[in-house]
């Protein structure tokens, strides 16, 4: 008899320690693995990778990404901040902040004056979709999910729009409470009009510069940083041919049955998109861009009882243009009004 409790106890002994070795090993893979020490890196192109940072150099970072059993040496000078599992975050600051404080120079400056730029994304840069898309459709690839607005000739790159809108509140003139909180006498330098991708990594830029003013600085990038990498707020142009697109009526042939064979507006479809994917779209009145204007001097009276005098060599105007999204032209201004931010992502 005793000898059979001793091969028992022996048994749930073997089996106990068998099971311990099996969650130690589960447990060591998970976190190998980054799930359970999930760090983010935040590119300064805008893009960003989950995992565990090892290590960090003044000039690289030692990371493992999820899923993956070696570590990568990542460039410091690549890299925006790191965002780590306990919430924390640590902004990577320039050559140029660390050396000077100022704004950094780019070509938001020509001949003394603010000056404008219209390029268009490199979307080569991004990997190619794996099937085609047509606007209308609903894109679900790589942890990005949204509705596509735009499409390249072969379908597989393009941009999307979000479920949902967010929100905005524009405390300060011309939407600045909104992009940013702090000194109104520096210009972000986000002055593309076509490409509000490139202004993501422009601000980027400024805020890598600027590592005095927290995220909570910038409170609508901020927001859309908590959907994933590479979410931006359009630029002017992005947000006025969005605004034409939903007003243009198209014999659909889609993915969604209910208006296939239809002549319909875009509006209805992608409504009906973001619907059936739990999100909502109201188009309101004026949506906030990412272009920004600035300018000294010249100011309406309007904006010099709440700037201070024009003819005062330091007053500044600063303006965030907005898109009226209820006239079909979509005609753009530098409002205050600005109501929500539609978010865009390129794939």
């Amino acid at each position: 008899m005793e000898s059979d409790y001793n091969c028992r106890w022996n048994d749930r002994n073997k089996i106990g320690q068998a099971m311990k070795k099996i969650i130690f090993l589960i447990l060591a893979f998970l976190s190998g693995a980054g799930i359970i020490c999930a760090d983010e890196i935040v590119m300064r192109d805008a893009s960003g990778m989950k995992g565990t940072v090892k290590e960090v150099h003044p000039d690289k970072i030692l990371f493992r990404k999820t899923g993956e059993n070696f570590d990568r040496e990542i460039s410091i000078e690549k890299v925006f901040k790191i965002k780590y599992d306990n919430s924390t975050e640590e902004i990577i600051p320039t050559k140029e902040s660390v050396a000077n404080s100022e704004i950094p120079k780019v070509d938001y400056i020509v001949n003394g004056k603010y000056h404008h730029v219209s390029t268009e994304p490199d979307f080569s840069s991004f990997p190619p979709a794996s099937k085609v898309y047509h606007v209308g459709d609903w894109y679900n690839e790589n942890g990005v999910e949204g509705i596509v607005v735009m499409t390249t000739p072969d379908g597989r790159h393009g941009r999307i729009v979000g479920h949902k809108e967010v929100p905005v509140r524009t405390s300060g003139q011309n939407g600045w409470g909104s992009i940013f909180n702090g000194d109104k006498s520096m210009p972000l330098g986000t002055n593309d009009k076509t490409n509000g991708y490139a202004n993501l990594q422009k601000l980027r830029y400024f805020q890598s510069a600027h590592p005095k003013y927290g995220a909570e600085m910038y409170p609508v990038q901020t927001a859309l940083d908590k959907w994933g990498p590479g979410w931006y707020v359009p630029s002017v142009v992005e947000m006025a041919n969005l605004s034409r697109l939903l007003d243009t009526k198209v014999n659909y042939s889609g993915e969604v049955l209910k208006f296939k064979g239809k002549n319909v507006k875009w509006e209805k479809i992608i409504r009906h998109q973001a619907k059936e994917h739990n999100g909502k779209f109201k188009f309101k009145v004026y949506a906030l861009t990412s272009t920004e204007d600035f300018s000294q001097g010249g100011a309406s009276s309007f904006q010099s009882a709440l700037y201070g005098d024009p003819q005062d060599p330091q007053f500044v105007v600063y303006k965030i243009y907005s898109v009226d999204m209820s006239k079909p032209e979509a005609q753009y201004f530098m409002r205050s009004k600005a109501q929500f931010v539609v978010p865009f992502h390129l794939f």
